[in-house]
């Protein structure tokens, strides 16, 4: 048990590395725009913008449990921010 570590199957700098569903990158910045718009804008608002509505539904996703898998330290040391193709084939190996 002392070599598991627990993992974000999304990491928690998903915009590094994963695209949006409509295959566009995300810039950083993009993320603490959204975060600070989610405060001023009601659900309605921001639903007049889908971009920022998929980044903060992807900001959500992160933090949820089941984002959350157990796998060996070792694996998560060498896939831990990368690709979800990458993530998945190492996960699957597991």
């Amino acid at each position: 048990m002392d070599q598991l570590d627990v993992e974000h199957i999304m990491p928690q700098t998903w915009w590094e590395h994963w695209t949006l569903l409509d295959g566009s990158k995300v810039k950083k910045e993009e993320v603490a725009n959204a975060e600070s718009l989610r405060i001023t804008l009601s659900d309605k608002d921001l639903a007049l913008n889908p971009r920022v509505k998929a980044i903060l539904e992807r900001e959500d996703r992160v933090k949820q449990f089941g984002n959350l898998t157990l796998i060996h330290l070792g694996v998560n040391r060498s896939i831990q921010n990368g690709e979800f193709q990458l993530k998945q084939s190492e996960l699957f190996k597991q």
